[in-house]
């Protein structure tokens, strides 16, 4: 029964790697995940065939390789380059992983047909070996991807004024889904702590899950807005910009060639696009666009905003957005318009984001804010006088 349990994973893994190879041609990460996937599926196979010492490590050598695949996905969903350059991270540890199992593979069958039961196990008790080696590289690269995702999400406000569908957290639960696989796994393999069915069911909720997200994701990709010499192009802006004084050299923004020309520039465009166009009402705004619309680099937008706003992309517009959602309360003036909706018309796409939002500017919620002003007596005018 748990033989044809573990050949089963390995057909499911091979039927989801199959669709996920293929989406390569639209999304280059989810090959990695394939890849991914086909891991799984040899390593599944590999348990299906390892009671049989001539198999032994012809589908078990890619276990080195789910630390590599997993950590080139994440590379991928987050718009970082990971391509040949970074082969040898998955060539190395395949080739050394072949060399072992080859030469375990060659000598087991020479204990074995000389009835040495004795350098038979000692031979075999080299798996346990490249177990624990697998474990630490999984570990390593995890380590890594959990930086590179703190690393994205801290970035994600300088480009995006929604975040959300953006932030990939769903990549945190296939994080713990990982963790608790290889912990799984080395209870079973190393220690035989644990029965076989509890792998093969972690396993197939590895499969599943993978199967449920995988294929829905899609790449984010932000700008490139690393320090920028003063000979970049800015569309309208001025073409001649000041040379870098030494002693400015240090200083976050030294060599992206801002000048007071540009600066009062890119001040007047953009309150002209968010004041007259209302381009802040735009739910799925980014800094790119943004910065097309002026004429500049989002380097220079993104430099502008931090230094004259103190702000980042995120909080500008959705500071920008607050202010419209307090204009309307006040406009409505006591007809009850449903919050959401005038968040909605604002330029918010979520709940969540709204009230955060609301409550970093004001210090209070937006039901407290528009009861605050509910309550507030109408301005005395001169032309007028007291009734009732």
């Amino acid at each position: 029964m748990s033989d044809n349990i573990v050949f089963a994973n390995a057909v499911l893994g091979l039927f989801l790697a199959m669709p996920l190879l293929y989406l390569t041609r639209f999304r280059r990460s989810t090959g990695w995940l394939g890849l991914f996937v086909l891991a799984l599926a040899s390593l599944s196979m590999a348990d299906h065939l390892n009671r049989q010492p001539e198999w032994l490590g012809v589908f078990d050598w890619p276990v080195v390789l789910l630390g590599p695949l997993f950590y080139a996905y994440v590379c991928g969903l987050t718009g970082q380059p990971w391509g040949w350059r970074q082969a040898w991270q998955l060539l190395i540890p395949a080739g050394l992983a072949m060399l072992v199992f080859f030469w375990m593979n060659r000598a087991m069958a020479a204990a074995a047909s000389a009835g040495d039961r004795a350098a038979y196990l000692r031979v075999y008790d080299w798996l346990d070996v490249v177990v624990w080696v697998a474990q630490g590289l999984g570990l390593i690269y995890l380590v890594a991807v959990w930086r590179r995702l703190s690393q994205f999400r801290k970035q994600l406000p300088q480009f995006f004024s929604r975040t959300q569908d953006r932030d990939l957290h769903w990549l945190n639960q296939f994080f713990f889904i990982l963790l608790g696989g290889g912990a799984v796994w080395l209870l079973h393999c190393v220690f035989h702590a644990v029965p076989s069915w509890m792998l093969f069911v972690s396993n197939a909720f590895v499969l599943a899950f993978i199967g449920w997200n995988g294929m829905r994701q899609f790449e984010v990709f932000m700008p490139d807005v690393t320090v920028m010499t003063g000979d970049t192009k800015t569309d309208g802006l001025p073409p001649q910009l000041p040379q870098v004084r030494p002693e400015e050299a240090r200083e976050k923004y030294s060599k992206s060639g801002m000048n007071s020309a540009a600066q009062c520039l890119i001040a007047q465009r953009l309150d002209r696009c968010m004041n007259e166009a209302r381009m802040f009402a735009e739910p799925d705004l980014t800094l790119l666009q943004l910065a097309q619309q002026i004429g500049t680099s989002p380097q220079l937008l993104s430099q502008y905003l931090n230094q004259e706003k103190g702000q980042n992309f995120f909080e500008y517009v959705n500071g920008l957005r607050v202010q419209e959602v307090q204009r309307l309360i006040r406009v409505d003036a006591g007809q009850g318009s449903n919050l959401l909706e005038l968040a909605f018309a604002a330029g918010f796409s979520s709940k969540s984001t709204f009230n955060a939002s609301f409550k970093r500017c004001t210090g209070v919620s937006p039901s407290q804010w528009r009861e605050a002003q509910s309550s507030r007596s109408e301005p005395i005018r001169l032309d007028a006088t007291e009734t009732g």
